[in-house]
């Protein structure tokens, strides 16, 4: 899996927010390497993120929710 991947994915579903396990699902690839694509294309301003605190969390995924969630999208 590559940047690209992940960066054509999200262009194909603008404006739709997707969590790096969300990613790692629907890329098949493995959860840790999804997360550092994703740091260096926000590193590099190539996607967006959005962080939603835990209560919000909550009761959009569920009451297993024990932290900030951080969801990632394309603007453009």
């Amino acid at each position: 899996m590559e940047d690209e991947d992940i960066i054509k994915f999200l262009q194909r579903h603008k404006k739709q927010l997707f969590s790096a396990r969300e990613l790692s699902e629907i890329l098949n690839a493995r959860e840790y390497r999804v997360c550092i694509r994703l740091k260096q294309l926000v590193k590099y301003a190539l996607i967006k993120y959005k962080e939603i605190e835990r209560d919000v969390a909550r009761k959009i995924y569920g009451k297993d929710m024990k932290r900030k969630i951080t969801l990632y999208y394309i603007e453009k």
